[in-house]
């Protein structure tokens, strides 16, 4: 058969999405006759089709050698090698098609997406808005800048670029249920629920709205709900990203995690083309349920691929300076002299610690008395501390410009403080504020509500660290991906809370995690006196308190306690070595 025979019936099979059949009938054409440019262009489009993402990069090369003015060629070898991970080359191809004819729309919009998963935002933005201009109807360039957004937990302003790119678009199901993601992540169910249930009305089927209401249904406690949700997933044999990560959060509670953890792996398999921060959180997800499992080793590899995804940089030294600053400046003479705020509240409680050290489960069980509100993980002191030299006036940067600080600036930023206080509670008499990172403020915490309580969450070394490795942290948490790391940054801590201990005269109580857990009433007790409330034992029923909690422990607080936790890193021993070095050393 004649080769120009061969190469239609290709197309053709292309064209009704027959790739294998269409493959193979284009590598007759190379076995019988010296493979031209358009064919090698074909077999390579094919192999990519069928995921040869590999076989699809040496086919195009080929045909690029031969025509190598083919900007379509090079476009493909480009998505091909993006697939590839081979990112850097991949973005070379799309600004060489861009050189060709820079109002291609597509290349712009490729090598956006290539410069946002390598990290080059400010870059990647540039050619969104190119594409933008080229097609201003288009809903594609604002929805890769809201995931760029998203990618950067700037959520506000991803919400803002999916709801542009919906009114482009008010049937994309893409759209539709990418902005539903966002307000999940802002905690705005009922919207998103919308959204996701319009994407239904056009497509029963579509794979991420029902596992978009499975995550919601998951994060609200419906687990039945939820699984309901997954079942079509599954018998369809659909992928859903949203549906892995709900299947594997509500599996534990239905007794199906082997089956939740084989979806997940197929689908990891099967979906080359996932962004590093969803194959991270696929990972990470499937590695919890496989510790459920008790299949240590199994979970440790999906946690290490996990943490693995995306390398953050992180400067162990510069933490450790950082420590020594403010163990420098916050001395007990410098604390000696510095005004206090006049404002004596009692209302402000910071829980504070590492993450992963029981800090959600404390602000749940205070958040269940009826005379304490939970507020969550507020950003209102670690605002203060950013915008504190520009405020002071002062040409020193934190902490060192604590030194300039007047009575007048401390009744004020005291005043801002519990000011956000009273709009999350107006009646509460204590107000729980649980960012765990706000052990590096104690310092000013001290100097802001010289009559608030801290309490100081600990738990055993080696399980708070591995918890941490085993969560999808956001970015600030760069230490988080490393083991090594990891340990240095728990010494640094270590470090600091010893200083506070000996300088502050804020009151401060520690609480053990393992105490907790094993002796709940004594130490809730204990806690609440601390707080000077009287004994109330709805703080022991916390688990049935309605409230949205957050963070990653949403689904430990809607339990009654357990001691499963305690001591879990010896399942991993083994794999510590880094860790454990990491501890002793320091930096």
């Amino acid at each position: 058969m004649a080769t120009t025979t061969l190469k239609q019936q290709a197309k053709a099979l292309m064209q009704r999405g027959q790739a294998s059949g269409a493959r193979q009938t284009l590598q007759q054409v190379c076995q019988r006759h010296t493979a031209d440019a358009e064919t090698l262009y074909l077999l390579g489009n094919c192999n990519g089709m069928l995921g040869h993402y590999q076989e699809a990069v040496d086919a195009l090369r080929k045909s690029l050698q031969l025509a190598p003015n083919a900007i379509q060629t090079r476009f493909a070898l480009g998505g091909a090698l993006k697939l590839l991970g081979c990112l850097d080359e991949a973005a070379d191809h799309f600004r060489a098609v861009l050189q060709t004819n820079p109002r291609m729309a597509d290349a712009h919009m490729a090598l956006a997406d290539t410069l946002g998963t390598n990290g080059k935002t400010a870059e990647a933005i540039q050619h969104y808005r190119k594409a933008q201009k080229i097609q201003p109807d288009s809903g594609a360039p604002h929805f890769g800048l809201g995931m760029l957004a998203e990618q950067v937990n700037d959520y506000e302003e991803a919400l803002v670029h999916c709801r542009k790119a919906v009114t482009c678009d008010p049937q994309s199901l893409l759209y539709l249920c990418a902005t539903g993601s966002v307000l999940v992540t802002l905690g705005r169910w009922q919207e998103a629920r919308g959204l996701y249930r319009k994407a239904l009305r056009i497509d029963p089927r579509y794979p991420d709205a029902l596992g978009g209401l499975a995550r919601i249904y998951d994060q609200s406690g419906e687990y039945d709900k939820a699984a309901k949700q997954i079942e079509p997933l599954l018998r369809k044999h659909l992928y859903s990203n949203p549906g892995a990560l709900a299947f594997l959060s509500i599996c534990k509670h239905l007794g199906r995690c082997e089956e939740a953890v084989a979806y997940t792996e197929d689908l990891l398999r099967n979906r080359r083309d996932l962004p590093p921060r969803t194959k991270k959180n696929l990972h990470m997800a499937t590695a919890r349920a496989l510790n459920h499992l008790e299949r240590y080793d199994d979970a440790f590899t999906h946690f290490k691929a996990g943490n693995e995804t995306i390398r953050l940089n992180y400067d162990p030294v510069g933490h450790r300076i950082m420590t020594d600053r403010l163990i420098e400046v916050f001395s007990r003479a410098t604390l000696f002299r510095l005004p206090r705020a006049q404002a004596k509240s009692k209302r402000p409680v910071f829980i504070v610690g590492m993450p992963r050290s029981g800090t959600s489960l404390m602000e749940q069980i205070l958040a269940s008395h009826p005379q304490v509100d939970g507020a969550g993980e507020l950003t209102e002191l670690g605002d203060i501390m950013n915008t504190l030299p520009r405020e002071l006036g002062s040409n020193q940067d934190w902490p060192h410009c604590v030194s300039d600080f007047t009575q007048d600036h401390m009744d004020r930023l005291a005043h801002r403080y519990l000011d956000k206080l009273r709009s999350v509670s107006k009646k509460a008499r204590r107000v729980t504020d649980k960012m765990p990172h706000n052990y590096y403020l104690l310092g000013l915490i001290e100097l802001l509500f010289p009559q608030a309580r801290v309490i100081h969450c600990q738990r055993d070394p080696l399980d708070t660290c591995l918890s941490i490795y085993f969560q999808s942290f956001l970015d600030a948490h760069g230490y988080a991906r490393d083991l090594f790391n990891l340990g240095t940054h728990y010494h640094q801590y270590q470090r600091l809370m010893e200083h506070w201990q000996q300088t502050l005269s804020i009151p401060i109580l520690d609480v053990r995690y393992e105490d907790l857990v094993v002796h709940p009433e004594s130490t809730v007790r204990a806690m609440l006196e601390f707080c000077e409330l009287e004994w109330d034992a709805q703080c022991l029923q916390f688990h049935n308190l309605a409230r949205r909690v957050d963070t990653a422990s949403y689904d430990q607080v809607r339990q009654p306690l357990y001691t499963d936790s305690i001591q879990r890193w010896r399942h991993y021993e083994h794999h510590l070595d880094e860790l454990k070095e990491g501890l002793e050393r320091g930096h």
